[in-house]
């Protein structure tokens, strides 16, 4: 239901002025009570179905945003899942890589722990070689030291 009121005129107001000038009993609380009425257009009031018109398409937007946000939430999910599947891949490989390196850096090591073995064998033989020629070279001297203080010795006697 709608009510329809006009806007009230200047000479409405005058009326209603003197009306409360002679039911308050004069122009000083007229004037207060007619300053504290300023004046109505009632058309700028909203009715009820000014506001539910106004509230139905306030729900459509927010509808809308939801089924964006919905949307969006989609593609968040979707984004995720590709991202999540790409590290998953990339640490497979990463890691085969790894595995790889470290299989070849083995390998690498234990082929050059073989041959480092091997010198150090053809090392150790070279040393003891050397090491018998000195000790025949010191065993021959201590024996000609010997021998020649056994000819002084036996000189002198």
């Amino acid at each position: 239901m709608t009510i329809q009121r006009s806007n009230s005129s200047e000479q409405d107001r005058l009326d209603l002025r003197q009306a409360l000038e002679t039911v308050l009993g004069g122009k000083r609380l007229a004037a207060i009570a007619m300053e504290a009425m300023p004046p109505i257009n009632y058309e700028n009031f909203a009715t009820k179905d000014d506001l539910a018109a106004g509230l139905g398409s306030v729900r459509a937007r927010f509808d809308g945003l939801e089924t964006r946000f919905d949307g969006l939430e989609t593609r968040f999910d979707a984004m995720e899942s590709s991202v999540g599947a790409r590290f998953d891949a990339m640490e497979s490989s990463v890691g085969a890589r790894f595995d790889a390196m470290e299989s070849s850096f083995s390998a690498r090591l234990d082929s050059s722990s073989v041959g480092f073995d091997g010198k150090l064998e053809r090392l150790n033989g070279e040393l003891q070689q050397k090491m018998a020629a000195q000790l025949r070279t010191i065993v021959a001297m201590q024996i000609a030291t010997i021998l020649a203080l056994a000819s002084i010795i036996t000189a002198t006697a």
